[in-house]
Formats: structure tokens, sequence, C-alpha cells
């Protein structure tokens, strides 16, 4: 009998993909790595993020702040929150000049 999925439904298909990808862009989701720095440019044009403390619920790993301390708008701080653990930790193996911590928590159920 094959092992029961304990996962909330909402974070199966992340869990899926991050089975078949690792803990890499993908498993965000996103159509593709245009569409996802489309997003961070909307988000850095209309929100003042640089110098702030920022909070990024499903932050994957670390995509935004990479984004932000590219473009030279590093926020003061950057707290990234990810349902799987695989991807947290991966998260946690790159270099930020930001001080950064990633947790692993489900901030849908949590």
């Amino acid at each position: 009998m094959p092992p029961v999925e304990k996962s909330p439904a909402y974070v199966r298909p992340y869990r899926s993909a991050e089975k078949r990808h690792g803990a890499d862009f993908r498993t965000t989701l996103w159509a593709n790595g245009a569409s996802q720095r489309r997003r961070f440019e909307v988000l850095a044009e209309t929100y003042a993020l640089a110098g702030r403390k920022l909070l990024d619920a499903g932050a994957g790993m670390g995509d935004l702040l990479a984004y932000l301390e590219e473009i030279g708008q590093p926020p003061s701080c950057y707290v990234g929150v990810d349902a799987l653990a695989e991807v947290v930790q991966g998260a946690c193996g790159r270099t930020f000049a930001t001080p950064t911590e990633f947790v692993c928590g489900d901030f849908v159920a949590d």
C-alpha cells in the first residue's frame, strides 16, 4: 500500500513539483522564469520594499529577495516562509547580502 499523503490539498501540487524537480524554481509552479520576474517587477514598482522588513509567505528559494538585491532595492531584513522543508533547506544554502531567515511553516494553517 502506498504511503498516505499528509500534506493539505493546497500544498500537494508544490510537494509533487518538488519531488519532480527538487528545490528549484519549478517548485513554485510559475509558468516560467519570465512570469516570475514580471511578478517581482510589479511588486517592486507598486510597493516601497527597499529598507523595510519583508515577510515573504510562500517564499520558495527566496527568489524575490534575490531580485530585490539585484535591482538595488533590498529590504532591511527578510523572513521567508515556505511549507516544504526541502525547499527551505535549499533556500538556507543560498547567500544573500540582506539579513535573512527562512522558516518552514504552513502560513495558511498556522
